[in-house]
């Protein structure tokens, strides 16, 4: 068995596993239901066979001796059928509902918490429109294969298995009739089915393209308005969306196809039985209430075979949908911990980067080359390099996003791959260049950096962030909603609810890339002065391309095609006069 097939079993099987209850109650209703299906036409073959024939004295009835007592008994069985009937349909249906349901919930919970496992290459290269594709319209599919399909067809398998079994005991004969036009839908259902898989297979993937081309434009609407190219991106959208349209007719097309096979078929199997079953009525080998039973099996036998057809459609849509998302299951999580990890201690602060190598995927060079340095506890250090130097790889090697080919990175002198990721990302705090924001409140923003936050430490947050200024400005104030992306707030505050945010977890270890970059001189400063009197007992990384702030630095390492090529004071930097002297002169 490969790896996908282990992964669809732990889909499928497992998740139907995990409900054996809930499946054995809708199977009992689905036994009581078909029961009674068969029980449908026996009340009407009495009365015609003994009641109006008059016969109703070769019958051991109880109330043989009046034949209208015996009607309005037959009458009566008819509702009493169908009751039981309805009754049964109806928890059969509940019942795979609910478990269909939970499955759901439960597969998109799965899913969810792996899409954040996954390594930042995955979403990199993966469209966020696809990846919600995946997440609600494939795991809804999978709702119809275990509320209706399965349900369904043990259901329609298990009726048809009856029929015949009551048809055979009639009349064997006139039941091989039927049997005779099976292969014939087998054949039908089985070449459909393979070209509606295929069908449906490409249309859910032009699905995810619209999405994914939706949520990007959508999110770029200030640049499409700015450069008026709203007709362009309509064009582009059509082109896309066209090809699903096409997709999907065509699978309407191969489904209807099926379903009009099915009662031709079916019609011709009626029409046989009819004919034979009458000639048998007339030279005696079948009472005329036989001829009604098996009309009324051949007409119902075939409502399962194209129920069957229909589920089909659902049962492709299911499988695809299966496929994909064991695409995602299968893809191993980025980081991981060791068996052995334990939860990191209270840190000190001191950094060391031991021969450190790293290369990214879609690259031939490597991004950092065997590159050594220590930052030790309460110091401020800059890194500072031209663009794609490496100096962003630095922090997320430091944040465990992504792990070395070669080196050790080590914080108090222990590797980091010895702490839990959470243990270890609990202390270290970062800002990035481009801030992101949740559309909730601005408190709740802040707040996301300690849960647990109290109003006071998220103000004192708000306030060493220079950011409480304008926020109370707000007549919601703290409770001011930010939009989706913080796109109800200027770039300026974004960035300073973003350090706010870094600050509230009162970290060992901040970690700042270009965190100043949308920031006015005034609000600059201001930030500079509280990280100088928030440093105590913390180690601060800063990465910046703006050379004037890291003159008062502790400690500046000079980051240039991976490699450490100076590091220093800034005085000591400048009187080298290189890479440092470079970069600092060109910006006068």
């Amino acid at each position: 068995m490969n790896k996908k097939h282990q992964v669809l079993k732990e889909v499928v099987y497992g998740q139907l596993f995990q409900y054996k209850s809930g499946i054995a109650i809708a199977m009992t209703c689905s036994i009581g239901y078909v029961l009674m299906t068969l029980l449908v036409p026996w009340p009407m073959k009495f009365i015609f066979d003994y009641v109006l024939l008059g016969n109703i004295k070769d019958v051991d009835f109880y109330f043989s001796d009046n034949q209208y007592i015996v009607l309005i008994v037959l009458s009566l069985s008819v509702i009493f059928i169908a009751l039981m009937r309805g009754l049964f349909s109806y928890y059969q249906s509940c019942f795979a509902a609910k478990l269909g349901s939970k499955i759901v919930f439960n597969l998109r919970c799965v899913l969810f918490s792996h899409f954040q496992s996954l390594p930042l290459s995955f979403h990199q290269n993966s469209q966020t429109g696809e990846i919600l594709t995946k997440l609600t319209t494939d795991t809804a599919a999978l709702k119809d294969i275990f509320s209706d399909s399965l349900i369904m067809i043990f259901t329609q398998v298990l009726l048809i298995t009856g029929m015949f079994i009551v048809m055979f005991i009639v009349n064997w004969k006139l039941s091989i009739i039927i049997l005779l036009t099976f292969p014939i839908i087998i054949t039908v259902l089985y070449v459909m089915y393979s070209r509606l898989r295929k069908t449906v297979r490409e249309q859910r993937r032009q699905e995810g393209k619209v999405a994914a081309r939706t949520n990007e434009v959508l999110s770029a609407i200030p640049l499409v308005q700015a450069y008026a190219r709203e007709d362009y991106e309509s064009e582009r959208f059509n082109k896309v969306n066209k090809l699903t349209m096409e997709q999907g007719i065509n699978a309407a097309r191969l489904e209807a196809l099926t379903t009009r096979t099915a009662e031709i078929v079916t019609a011709f199997g009626t029409a046989l039985v009819i004919l034979v079953g009458s000639l048998y009525a007339l030279d005696g080998s079948m009472s005329p209430g036989d001829v009604l039973v098996f009309v009324s099996y051949v007409r119902n036998i075939y409502k399962p075979i194209r129920s069957i057809a229909k589920l089909t459609t659902k049962f492709s849509h299911g499988m695809v949908s299966i496929e994909r998302i064991s695409e995602i299951l299968e893809t191993e999580p980025g980081i991981v911990d060791s068996d052995h990890a334990i939860n990191a201690p209270k840190f000190y602060g001191e950094l060391k980067f031991s021969s450190v190598s790293f290369q990214y995927d879609s690259s031939n060079n490597k991004a950092l080359k065997n590159i050594s340095f220590t930052i030790f506890p309460g110091q401020k250090v800059a890194l500072v390099g031209p663009s794609g130097a490496g100096k962003s790889t630095i922090a997320k090697l430091i944040l465990r996003l992504i792990e070395p080919h070669s080196g050790s990175v080590s914080i108090d002198n222990l590797d980091i791959k010895t702490f839990t990721r959470d243990s270890l990302r609990e202390q270290i705090a970062v800002v990035l260049q481009n801030p992101v924001l949740f559309n909730t409140s601005i408190a709740d923003n802040i707040g996301y950096g300690r849960l647990n936050a109290s109003k006071e430490q998220i103000k004192s947050a708000a306030r060493q962030a220079n950011a409480d200024s304008f926020i109370s400005t707000f007549p919601d104030g703290y409770k001011t909603q930010v939009g989706e992306r913080g796109s109800k707030l200027s770039g300026g505050q974004q960035q300073r609810i973003s350090l706010a945010r870094a600050l509230i977890k009162e970290p060992a270890i901040l970690l700042m890339d270009e965190a100043t970059s949308a920031l006015d001189a005034i609000s600059e400063r201001a930030i500079h002065k509280a990280i100088e009197k928030m440093q105590r007992n913390k180690t601060i990384l800063m990465i910046t391309h703006n050379m004037h702030l890291v003159e008062k630095f502790d400690h500046i390492l000079v980051i240039e095609k991976g490699e450490v090529v100076e590091q220093g004071k800034h005085n000591q930097l400048m009187n080298l006069r290189g890479c440092y002297y470079d970069l600092y002169m060109a910006q006068q």
